[in-house]
């Protein structure tokens, strides 16, 4: 019986295994895809893994020392050059996000899509939703 535990803890941890490398290959697939058509750069730090493979993609923003929250801070980020990543809600209306994403791409800003504008709200450590943010560069400052 106890043989049979060890094999299935195994198996379980073959798949986790498998899984996780599937999530890489697909990661550098998006990065790709994002760069042939969008001419968007993914950027990796934002897509860091925890010990169980889960995707932690706003720990990096969650982390910054110095970021912007909403859409028109971050577009005066992009537009002032001091922007390193910018994050962008999926459920956010286009018409809100669109400048931001055509600012990001004229400036080769690399752009993080996240699923909901609940998560960035969170992760900036406000209490209210938030369409986009942005992880300022350490040299320069938006004042």
């Amino acid at each position: 019986m106890k043989h049979l535990d060890t094999c299935k803890e195994r198996s379980a941890l073959t798949r986790q295994k498998a899984l996780l490398n599937f999530l890489k290959k697909l990661l550098k697939s998006v990065d790709s895809l994002c760069m042939r058509c969008y001419n968007i750069q993914v950027s990796r730090e934002s897509y860091a893994l925890d010990e169980g493979g889960n995707m932690m993609a706003l720990e990096a923003l969650k982390q910054a020392e110095k970021h912007t929250v909403g859409v028109k801070q971050t577009e005066k980020a992009v537009a002032r050059q001091v922007a390193a990543v910018v994050y962008i809600a999926s459920d956010a209306d286009e018409r809100v996000t669109g400048r931001l994403m055509q600012l990001c791409r004229e400036n080769s800003v690399p752009v993080e899509n996240t699923e909901t504008m609940l998560e960035i709200g969170r992760a900036c450590g406000i209490n209210v939703k938030a369409a986009a943010a942005a992880i300022l560069k350490a040299d320069k400052g938006l004042a």
